[in-house]
């Protein structure tokens, strides 16, 4: 059943323009709110906004606001209308709209949940630092659908359970998500669940389950860091880590330890696909 937009929230949305971006297949709807025309709740929009079928079609949405402690806000929400602290792929597609804008420095500073971050959308691809801390990963053993699955527990801006399988890209290997992604032993809110296959030479191929999308979605930046932070723990592959989703694109993920400390630079390409306007007949 669709959510019920409010009357207010579709009076404030009705002509409101956004752009249609992706990054490495990530897609997302991005709204410029620095003059604060969405506030409140905005999880039934979302919902509305992010429908494949009803809607823009999007894993997730994100709004652009003023920030006093960086260049710029972002606040993202994820299809189910729920708040994220980060999402990779997004802050990267918001630093290639922002240095689009003319309004912002190339070597922009980006406020999220996760804190903020330093960015580059003119690069090619665009960049983004996020600073992992002195939490060291941590191996775990989950039990679902009948069989143990050794991963590896990262904490990406958001939390994260990476599993290695033989083939990341064969069939049923995500059947195990749904189970992993909501297990006991991940806490409340459960974890994005991240499947890699290494190929040699620091290339992995990846698949991601992610949380609030409750799918699988092409690409995940948070996941794509998690992945070559198992890769380091498990002495897979040393730094680059190159991760390669089902459409073939690519995701470059560089990990720096220094005193004690994680660091992770994500690069990846980012397309602005298309801009449009939202209407009524949407929302209604």
């Amino acid at each position: 059943m669709s959510p019920v937009v409010s009357e207010a929230l579709i009076r404030a949305a009705d002509g409101a323009p956004f752009q249609k971006v992706t990054g490495g297949g990530n897609d997302f709807v991005l709204v410029d709110n620095r003059n604060g025309r969405f506030s409140g709740e905005l999880g039934d929009l979302v919902r509305r906004v992010c429908h494949r079928g009803l809607g823009v079609g999007a894993d997730g949405m994100i709004f652009i606001e003023a920030s006093d402690a960086a260049d710029l806000r972002m606040v993202y929400y994820n299809r189910d209308g729920g708040r994220a602290d980060l999402c990779g792929n997004g802050l990267r597609c918001v630093a290639r709209w922002a240095s689009r804008t003319g309004s912002f420095p190339r070597a922009m500073r980006v406020e999220t949940g996760a804190g903020v971050l330093a960015a580059d959308g003119v690069a090619e691809p665009p960049w983004f630092i996020l600073p992992l801390g002195a939490a060291e990963p941590t191996r775990l053993t989950l039990e679902a659908c009948g069989r143990s699955f050794d991963g590896v527990r990262v904490k990406a801006g958001v939390p994260h359970f990476v599993v290695r399988v033989e083939d990341a890209f064969g069939a049923g290997v995500l059947d195990s998500a749904p189970h992993l992604r909501s297990h006991p032993k991940l806490g409340a809110e459960g974890a994005n669940v991240d499947y890699f296959t290494p190929r040699g030479g620091g290339r992995c191929d990846v698949r991601f389950f992610e949380r609030g999308v409750e799918a699988e979605t092409l690409s995940s930046g948070s996941g794509s860091i998690s992945v070559a932070v198992a890769c380091d723990l498990l002495g897979v592959d040393g730094s680059p880590v190159i991760c390669r989703n089902r459409e073939g694109l690519e995701t470059r993920v560089v990990v720096t330890r220094s005193e004690g400390r994680f660091d992770a630079t994500l690069a990846g390409e980012v397309r602005m696909l298309f801009r449009g306007r939202l209407v009524r007949e949407m929302l209604a």
